[in-house]
């Protein structure tokens, strides 16, 4: 076992069998504690969350430019994990369903700062459903991420780059920009 654990992530179509547009990250996922984390904790604390919530990560964005997860998911989010949404004024207070604060609330909350569980909400651009704003394929991590951690309090996640080619890739460190192992493939 570790205290930390190299992944990488892939959001979209990574079988190729539909628009093959993929985005990739590699984060860490590492103990605050010192503590030691295994695979098998993880996908253990992921399945717990699943049975709470009713559905998983494929779930979330499932459908062709589906930007955000459904109303009924983000209420299911919130009430079984402990998210924290925040948005304009109209909405704060509009639903009786969903706790939305405003940023000034929550940050007066959170003494000063937004906390890794707050997300921005919005009403969504083609129906009147409440809907996450995304600006990058960061916040939709956060939220994934909350899914596969949250009920391990001594663990979290940070985003790394990815190591550097030692051969065959742009810019590698021992050939540069040159193929290696061209022929193996026909």
């Amino acid at each position: 076992m570790a205290q930390s654990l190299p992944f990488s992530v892939t959001f979209g179509d990574w079988s190729d069998d539909g628009h093959g547009k993929t985005d990739v990250k590699h984060i860490e996922v590492y103990s605050t504690d010192g503590s030691e984390i295994a695979e098998e904790l993880l996908k253990a604390n992921y399945e717990a969350n699943v049975a709470k919530l009713g559905f998983g990560l494929p779930a979330l964005w499932a459908d062709y430019e589906q930007f955000s997860p459904s109303e009924k998911q983000l209420i299911a989010i919130q009430r079984e994990l402990g998210t924290a949404y925040y948005g304009e004024s109209d909405l704060v207070g509009a639903r009786s369903d969903i706790d939305i604060l405003s940023a000034d609330e929550l940050e007066g909350e959170a003494g000063g700062e937004l906390p890794a569980n707050a997300f921005y909400i919005i009403t969504g651009y083609d129906s009147n459903e409440l809907a996450l704003k995304t600006e990058d394929a960061e916040d939709n991590l956060r939220l994934a991420m909350l899914l596969v951690l949250t009920g391990l309090p001594a663990v979290s996640w940070k985003l790394v780059k990815p190591a550097r080619s030692i051969f065959g890739d742009a810019g590698s460190v021992l050939t540069g920009n040159q193929h290696v192992g061209y022929g193996l493939f026909y």
